[in-house]
């Protein structure tokens, strides 16, 4: 059996453009890609967030009153761990470098995919 490059099928289309999602749907390309989409924004926007104690919480307990919960302060870990304060990392919450660490790997996971082999049948 001979392998079909998958490159080239992509090439042989009429409507190829380089610089065109798979299948020319920008909608199509965000579905298949959510995931990567979705955490790299996340980190992101963790990596540019105010830091400052007295911004207001989006915590749901914090929202009904009580005083701490288990995830209050993971934003600030990840946030400190991203600029490479580890100290204040772990003084915010203790899963926030863990947290940082499985993000990026799955990261890499989604953008660098298993190959995988086409055969002609």
């Amino acid at each position: 059996m001979q392998k079909k490059n998958p490159e080239m099928i992509t090439r042989m289309n009429k409507n190829f453009h380089p610089l065109s999602p798979p299948g020319n749907s920008i909608k199509k390309w965000m579905a298949l890609h959510f995931e990567l989409i979705f955490w790299i924004t996340g980190i992101c926007l963790l990596f540019f967030m105010n830091a400052a104690p007295a911004q207001p919480s989006l915590c749901f307990f914090r929202f009904i009153g009580l005083d701490s919960c288990p995830g209050c302060g993971i934003g600030h870990s990840i946030h400190h761990a991203l600029h490479l304060r580890f100290a204040q990392s772990v003084q915010e919450h203790i899963a926030g470098i863990p947290a940082v660490l499985i993000i990026l790997f799955r990261i890499k996971q989604l953008s660098y995919p298993k190959k995988t082999t086409v055969y002609e049948v």
